[in-house]
């Protein structure tokens, strides 16, 4: 007699399909008709979709209410078991004392935590809580919003990392308002600081931030407003206070202020040396240093802004620099716009021959390398890279970009000595576009994404990079330009040979495509003018069909 399929006997594979596709009120329905969906249940913790989720206790009940988009259900003594923490961006916790944050807390993956709300109970006056113990857990200090009814003992300093904070306190002392005040002239101020408290005597307010403001204030409940500047970081008033007198640049150079510096650009040329140097708030920074005066009215300038100062300035810098990793570092060996003389220009290479060996010096007195993401050239000499380049962090740098002076072509660049730097083997990036490169090109077959220039292209590069690509799922994309070819017919017919097939695109009109092996997702495209250029770029294979489509 056929009984039909029975769903505690299917596979695994059926069962965690089943679960997929059910609400979470049916999966827990689901997880009381039998011991084996039970144990599968807890095991897999099949994905909910509930989005909110209340617990309530009192005396006589405890009751779990959630919400997801396929039903709303209140359940009494439910009992939930996952092996994972729970995924909560907002949590409400309705307390009396810490320890029931203490147990509830730990509990909520800090991954995705955001916001913390504790509140009192229905019919509760506010407490005490003394959350020390509370304010070590990794999810009070990933949080980002933080609001308690509760009068706190926490010193202000433990809610210094949040945007947005409302907190009550018994009793304001001066040094509450004191470590306020520090909060929010931090570099990482909150938004809003919320501090509920009970103070009659407005002087002790007074003491700390001064007078109220005497303007007119539209202020729906006529509060008593202060206003003060926020001083941000800012590394040219750092530099200038530290010229004022010898005790400021003692105390500076002691104490080493931190910088909010993220991107410098050096440049040399006959006449200056200029730093540009933008900061976290994108605040542009550019000072002039004099080289060489043209006249007697510059000599007053030279005094303040000599190359004398512009090195003692980069070390400072530098020194305030060693714990912000740089966005990027550009080194400008700049010629001139107009043509000059072989004389003029000898000189000129010799002035950028000693501006890299002072800075190749300075950087070697560092007790660190030089963090940086993006290190530019723009230069004309493997040496004039070697100057700098060893001294940058290889854990930090993802981009090099290597350009040649203004108004020079292409031409042949040497990095037989470059390519061995681990700086070169360590970076994601490359940009060479505008130089031929001269080394063996397994040196560049290590980087993501690379744009490189050649001489010649033939059958055994192309096939090289083909090779790579298959071998190294990181290469994401690889340009190859060339030497203009008129091969247009053969380099097709290699094409034929090398590559799976060709793919129609209304930009590029034809494009290569490469399976990988193992990969039904992924291909290698390649597009080409078949004649200066060559890209090799990984895609998804259903954007191939979608091409073909339209």
């Amino acid at each position: 007699m056929n009984h039909g399929i029975v769903l505690s006997e299917m596979p695994d594979i059926v069962l965690q399909t089943v679960m997929n596709n059910l609400d979470f009120r049916s999966i827990m329905i689901l997880r009381k008709v039998c011991r084996r969906f039970q144990c599968f249940i807890d095991e897999t913790a099949p994905p909910s979709s509930i989005s909110e989720m209340t617990l309530a206790m009192n005396s006589r009940r405890f009751r779990i209410e959630f919400y997801d988009p396929c039903a709303i259900a209140e359940q009494n003594m439910i009992k939930i078991k996952y092996k994972h923490s729970k995924k909560v961006r907002y949590l409400e916790l309705k307390v009396s004392e810490a320890s029931e944050i203490q147990s509830i807390l730990p509990l909520i993956s800090p991954n995705f935590l955001e916001i913390i709300t504790i509140t009192k109970g229905k019919g509760e006056t506010n407490k005490v809580l003394e959350l020390d113990e509370v304010a070590e857990l990794q999810q009070w200090k990933v949080a980002t919003g933080i609001e308690i009814s509760h009068h706190v003992t926490l010193p202000m300093k433990h809610f210094a990392h949040f945007s947005k904070v409302e907190i009550s306190l018994e009793t304001v002392s001066q040094k509450n308002l004191r470590s306020v005040m520090k909060i929010l002239l931090g570099t990482r101020a909150p938004e809003r600081f919320l501090l509920n408290h009970k103070i009659n005597d407005v002087d002790k307010i007074k003491e700390v931030f001064g007078n109220p403001y005497a303007g007119n204030i539209e202020d729906h409940e006529n509060d008593k407003c202060w206003f003060f500047g926020i001083p941000r970081n800012n590394d040219e008033v750092l530099m200038s206070l530290r010229k004022v007198c010898r005790d400021l640049r003692n105390f500076i150079d002691d104490t080493v202020p931190a910088t909010s510096l993220e991107d410098y650009c050096i440049t040399v040329n006959s006449e200056k040396l200029v730093l540009e140097m933008t900061d976290s708030d994108s605040k542009y920074i550019k000072t002039e240093y004099t080289v060489n005066p043209l006249s007697a009215e510059s000599t007053e300038k030279m005094n303040q802004n000599s190359a004398e100062n512009f090195w003692n300035d980069i070390e400072i810098i530098l020194r305030h620099q060693t714990k912000v990793v740089l966005t990027s570092l550009v080194i400008f060996l700049e010629l001139p716009e107009t043509s000059i003389s072989k004389l003029e220009r000898t000189i000129l290479e010799k002035n950028h021959s000693s501006f890299l060996a002072k800075f190749q010096n300075l950087l070697k007195s560092q007790h660190q390398l030089l963090r940086v993401k993006h290190i530019h050239f723009l230069v004309r000499y493997q040496e004039e890279i070697m100057s700098v380049l060893p001294y940058i962090h290889s854990k930090f740098l993802e981009k090099i970009t290597i350009y040649p002076k203004r108004g020079e072509s292409t031409r042949e660049l040497v990095l037989r000595e470059v390519v061995k730097l681990e700086q070169w083997k360590a970076a994601k990036e490359l940009d060479t576009i505008s130089f031929f490169m001269m080394e063996p090109l397994e040196n560049y077959l290590h980087f993501s994404s690379a744009k490189i220039h050649i001489e010649n292209l033939t059958p055994e590069i192309i096939q090289q990079v083909k090779e790579k690509f298959l071998e190294n799922p990181a290469m994401q994309n690889f340009e190859l330009h060339h030497e203009p070819c008129y091969k247009n017919r053969e380099f097709k017919e290699i094409f034929e040979k090398i590559f799976d097939g060709e793919y129609d695109d209304q930009t590029y009109e034809h494009r290569w495509f490469c399976r990988i092996p193992g990969n039904n997702e992924d291909v290698i495209s390649i597009r080409t003018t078949y004649f200066s250029w060559i890209i090799f770029t990984r895609i998804k294979l259903s954007k191939i069909y979608e091409t073909n489509q339209d």
